[in-house]
C-alpha cells in the first residue's frame, strides 16, 4: 500500500514539473515601462512629463495589447492620449485621477474598459469604439462628460460607471446592452435625455438616483427588473413608461418623484394590479394616473377577443345599476368596444359583428373595433 501511495505522489510531482510556465518579464523602453507575456506587451507605466502622448503599438518588438492597471494613475498634467490599434483592454485605474486629461482616442480594437479606468479624469467628451462590450465599475466616475453615446455592441455597464458626472446631459444606449449596474448614473444631476436600447433587462438599484433633471423615462419592453431606488430622487420626473414584463417594483423605486403624474403601462389593467409594488417610499407611484394598454373588445383582459367577451358584456349590462352608475360584474377597459365612453348594447352589437367576421387564417376581421370614423 505504501509503495502505491509513493508511486502516486511521484507521478503527480512529475506531472507538475511538466507544466510549462510562461514568465512575465518587467521591461523598460525610454519613458515606458511594460511587461511581456506570451509574446504580448502590457504597458504598465510612464515616467515622462509630456502633455500629449501617443502610446507606441510595439515595445521591445512586442505588440502592445493592454494598458495595465494604474499605468497613468495620477498623471495630472497629461492632456491627451492616443491609444494604438491592437490594444484590447484598458486596465483598472489606468487613468484614474488624470484631472487634466481632456482627450483620449480609443481604437476599434478595445473591448473592455476596467474598473475606475478614467475615474475623476478631465474628460468632457469621448467617442466609444463599436468594439467595446464591457464598461467596469466606476470607470468614468466623476468625469465632466456632457453626453454619452454608448456603442451598439456594449452589453454591460458596471456599478457607478458614470456616477457623479454632474454635467452629463444626454445618454444613448445601443441595442446589445442588457445590464445597467447599481448607481450607474447616480447623481447625474443634469441628465435630461435618456434613450434605452431594446435589449435592456435589468436596471440596477439606484441606477438613476437623483437624476433630478429627468422629466420623462420610457423603459423598453425588454425590461423585467427595476431595482430599488432606481429613479429615487428624480424630482422633475413627470411620466414613466413601464413594460408589462415587470412583475415587481421594489422599495423607493420612485422615492421623491414629486412631479410624477402619469405612468404608462404596456399591459392590461389586471396585469398592472398583479404587480407586487412595495409600500416603502413609493407614494408618487400610487398617486399617479395609471394609463394601461387597451385592446378594444377584450372585455375580460385575457388577450383574446371572442364569445367570452360578448357574454361578459351582456352580464355587465344586465347587472348595471343606473342609480349608482356601477355594475356588480367587473370588466376590463377594452369593454368600451367602440370607444365612445359608454358601455351599452352598441358595444355588444359591434363586438358580435367583429367575431362573426373574424378570419382565423389571417387573424383579422373586416370589422374595426375602437373609435368609429
Amino acid at each position: 500500500m505504501k509503495k502505491r501511495t509513493f508511486a502516486f505522489i511521484l507521478a503527480a510531482l512529475m506531472a507538475l514539473t511538466a507544466i510549462v510556465v510562461v514568465p512575465v518579464s518587467a521591461e523598460t523602453s525610454g519613458d515606458w515601462s511594460y511587461t511581456v507575456s506570451n509574446g504580448e506587451a502590457t504597458l504598465t507605466g510612464y515616467n515622462g512629463s509630456a502633455y500629449s502622448l501617443t502610446i507606441p503599438n510595439e515595445l521591445g518588438g512586442y505588440p502592445v495589447t493592454a494598458i495595465g492597471d494604474s499605468a497613468f494613475y495620477g498623471c495630472r498634467d497629461l492632456r491627451s492620449v492616443e491609444i494604438p490599434y491592437g490594444v484590447t483592454f484598458i486596465g483598472s485605474s489606468a487613468f484614474y485621477g488624470c484631472g487634466g486629461l481632456q482627450f483620449v482616442y480609443i481604437p476599434e480594437s478595445v473591448t473592455r474598459i476596467g474598473n475606475s479606468a478614467f475615474r475623476e479624469s478631465g474628460l468632457s467628451e469621448l467617442e466609444f469604439p463599436d468594439s467595446l462590450t464591457w464598461i467596469g465599475n466606476m470607470a468614468f466616475y466623476g468625469c465632466p462628460l456632457q453626453s454619452v453615446w454608448l456603442p451598439y455592441n456594449l452589453t454591460y455597464i458596471g456599478d457607478e460607471a458614470f456616477c457623479g458626472c454632474v454635467g452629463l446631459q444626454s445618454v444613448w444606449m445601443g441595442n446589445a446592452l442588457t445590464t445597467i449596474g447599481e448607481s450607474a448614473f447616480e447623481n447625474c444631476t443634469s441628465l435630461e435625455y435618456l434613450t434605452f436600447g431594446d435589449s435592456v433587462t435589468t436596471i440596477g438599484d439606484s441606477a438613476f438616483w437623483n437624476c433630478r433633471s429627468l422629466t420623462s423615462v420610457t423603459l423598453p419592453d425588454s425590461v423585467t427588473t427595476i431595482g430599488a431606488a432606481a429613479f429615487g430622487g428624480c424630482g422633475s420626473l413627470e411620466s414613466v413608461t413601464i413594460p408589462s414584463g415587470v412583475t415587481e417594483i421594489y422599495g423607493s423605486t420612485f422615492y421623491g418623484c414629486k412631479s410624477l403624474t402619469t405612468v404608462n403601462y404596456s399591459g392590461t389593467r389586471s396585469q398592472w394590479n398583479d404587480i407586487t409594488i412595495s409600500l416603502n417610499n413609493n407614494d408618487p407611484l400610487f398617486n399617479a394616473i395609471i394609463v394601461v394598454a387597451v385592446t378594444y373588445g377584450d372585455a375580460n383582459d385575457d388577450g383574446e377577443i371572442d364569445s367570452k367577451d360578448i357574454s361578459l358584456l351582456r352580464r355587465y349590462i344586465a347587472n348595471y345599476d343606473d342609480a349608482t352608475g356601477t355594475s356588480s360584474v367587473e370588466i376590463g377597459e377594452g369593454a368600451d368596444v367602440n370607444a365612445d365612453g359608454v358601455i351599452n348594447a352598441k358595444d355588444i352589437t359591434l363586438l358580435r359583428k367583429y367575431v362573426a367576421n373574424y378570419d382565423d387564417a389571417t387573424g383579422t376581421s373586416t370589422v374595426v373595433l375602437g373609435p368609429q370614423g
